[in-house]
Order: structure tokens, then sequence, then C-alpha cells
């Protein structure tokens, strides 16, 4: 059996149950170093791997936006009803798999409920997503460090991705791209001080292509540290399709 998911040019693409498992590994940073490299250099090399990932993407993305919006309602009832995406509508699984992820969270809504400290934490966890990385091609070139580093960082094992990153930012402190890895390892950790200095270095600087999500991190951090009205504006600057529905969360909890 594999799960059908039309495509862009509305096409249907065959998922099969280990192929969506390992791409749910993978994106979740659950697989171990010789998988992953296995997993990227089929990414490299596999056009049809990497419309199949691109699916499954789309496809976490709209569940995990259903499941968001479960749980904010129980905070605010007043809220308007989210509404049909019809990007899912020819997938039956897709459907299936939202309604049972549905039913999970509405019968543990009490323990959603308890568990967390304030809503700070509430708004954070429910918007704060890893950074999924880059594709690292562990070649014999300049980049190994790096790309080691991005193993690591995929992996979860962030404390060891740091000992290839910082040496490299501490010889390139102005390079963009370890600024904001290097803060995406501390964010994973629980460094948010340290995590806020370094995006704050990416969106100052010129042009960055990660200017808009360093501007979504550190309006999350914010958030946690509980100043609204400051992270709305990075927010704003974000290019996240959720920033607008943060953001009138946020405001609502100011009224």
């Amino acid at each position: 059996m594999s799960y059908r998911i039309n495509n862009m040019l509305n096409e249907q693409v065959n998922i099969y149950p280990e192929e969506y498992s390992a791409m749910e590994d993978y994106l979740d940073g659950k697989l171990s170093s010789d998988d992953l490299l296995a997993f990227e250099k089929r990414l490299n090399e596999d056009s049809l791997w990497q419309e199949k990932l691109q699916q499954v993407e789309i496809l976490r993305v709209g569940i995990e936006r259903a499941a968001m919006k479960s749980r904010m309602e129980a905070y605010h009832k007043d809220m308007p009803a989210p509404k049909t995406s019809q990007r899912f509508l020819n997938s039956t699984w897709v459907w299936t798999a939202a309604a049972s992820l549905f039913i999970v969270i509405t019968a543990g809504m009490a323990f959603w409920s308890g568990w967390f400290d304030s809503s700070s934490d509430r708004l954070f966890t429910a918007y704060y997503s890893k950074d999924p990385g880059l594709t690292s091609m562990m070649s014999d070139s300049e980049d190994y460090e790096f790309d080691r580093g991005m193993v690591d960082y995929k992996s979860g094992e962030y404390a060891k991705s740091l000992e290839f990153w910082k040496p490299l930012l501490d010889q390139s402190p102005q390079n963009d791209t370890l600024l904001y890895f290097v803060a995406m390892d501390y964010l994973q950790i629980g460094e948010m001080e340290e995590a806020k200095l370094l995006l704050e270095q990416v969106i100052k600087g010129d042009g960055s292509q990660f200017t808009q999500d360093a501007n979504w991190y550190s309006g999350l951090i914010l958030i946690k540290e509980v100043k609204y009205e400051a992270a709305i504006p990075y927010l704003k600057a974000s290019d996240r399709a959720e920033a607008k529905e943060l953001i009138f969360q946020l405001q609502e909890m100011d009224e």
C-alpha cells in the first residue's frame, strides 16, 4: 500500500509507508549519521525523492497547523473556525491522519492545559519548530567541517555540532550561515540569550537569505521572555504564514 498525494502539477505521487516513515525521521532529526548521509545522497541524486519529501513537508505543515489551531481554540473560544484547505481533498489517508490527530489532541486537552507554565510558554511551544537545516554534501572540500556539523545538528547532537561550528564562526564572525545555525544550536539547547544575540547580527547584516527566519525565531524568543510588544515587529518582518495568526494571539492577550 502507498499513499497518493497530488503534486503541484496535479500528478499523483506514490509514497510508500516505509518512505514516509524515513522522511518523517529525516525532518525530525531522528536519523543516525549513516542513515542521514544515505538519505541526503539520494536527495541530491533523485528528483522524485525530492518531490516526495516536498509533499511530505506540505502534508506535515497542514496537519501541524490543524493541531495547533485545535489547541489554541481551547484558550481563545472567540477565534474563527479554521478554514479547510483544498490542497488535501483528494487524499483519504490525509483526512484519516488529521482526524486521528484531532481526536488525540481533543482527548488530551486537559493534559495540555496543565502542562505549560504560562501563556508565553504555550505560544512558544505551539509555534516553534526546529529549522530543518541544509543538505550536507560531505565532500573533501573546505566546507567539510560545516557539513559535518550539519549532520550532527540534524541528528540532534547539538553540542557536537557546536564543536564544529563555533571555531568556524570565530574565524568568520560575519558569516551569516554560521551565525544563523549556531543560533539554531543554542535555541535547541535552551540558550536563548546567546541565540538572540546571533540572530540579531543576521538581521542587521546585508541581505542574508536567513533574515526572515532570523526575525521569526527572534520573535519567538521574545514571546518566551513575555515581551509581546517587542516580538510583533520581528514576526511582521518574517515570511511565515502563521505570523499573522500569532500576532493576533498576542494582541488578544494584551487586551
